[in-house]
């Protein structure tokens, strides 16, 4: 377990990331089939497609689902129908994380905790994230970064969701699996739980006296 905090702090709201956090996910079961057909194994169909100008365009909403998939077949030459790219790109969500679902929906029934989230993704995966869990249709505060246009560790997308909620930074806990996102986080005076497992994200929120 890490915790990264300023000191003690009355907790007034919790900010969850949604990979790696609420929804596991796995990248191999979306490009197992791109590798074969492609022949490029899925590290390289990752390190090809991630640091394109594309992939965040998508995150940030400045590319549409159609544009991205374009940019994707050139890439990788590759062509693959919208449906069925589709299909292999909503593909890498596994599961929900059962014990960080059941702690966050705890914290949301009780009074005085102000529970949100926070996710690099896109319309794509905010639409099948949607659709498959309930949980996430009910929550009020959930900013993706392709709606709010800006994605971690980019402070502006913290900032905006403390101005949404209400509630300073320093009275707000951050939950992320990548270190860079706790450490932008923490610049900005938020407290940060590392999400290295479920029970590191039990751990660190109750040593910040986050407890349901």
């Amino acid at each position: 377990m890490k915790v990264t905090s300023t000191g003690p702090a009355s907790i007034q709201a919790v900010v969850f990331d949604l990979g790696r956090v609420l929804v596991d996910f796995d990248w191999q079961r979306a490009l197992g089939e791109v590798s074969e057909r492609t022949g490029l194994s899925p590290s390289e169909i990752k390190r090809r497609l991630v640091p394109d100008a594309a992939f965040t365009g998508f995150e940030v909403g400045r590319l549409s689902a159609q544009e991205f998939h374009a940019r994707f077949e050139q890439i990788l030459e590759l062509k693959m129908p919208f449906d069925r790219f589709t299909i292999r790109w909503n593909s890498i969500f596994t599961r929900e994380i059962a014990e960080v679902v059941g702690l966050a929906q705890r914290l949301r029934a009780k009074r005085g905790v102000r529970v949100a989230i926070l996710s690099n993704t896109n319309v794509l995966h905010a639409e099948y994230l949607r659709g498959r869990f309930g949980w996430l249709r009910e929550w009020d505060d959930v900013y993706m970064s392709h709606e709010i246009g800006a994605r971690k560790p980019d402070a502006r997308a913290y900032e905006y969701v403390l101005e949404r909620i209400g509630i300073s930074a320093d009275r707000t806990a951050f939950v992320d699996d990548l270190p860079q996102n706790i450490a932008a986080a923490r610049a900005l005076g938020m407290h940060g739980v590392l999400a290295a497992s479920p029970s590191a994200v039990l751990e660190g929120l109750a040593a910040l006296g986050v407890n349901a």
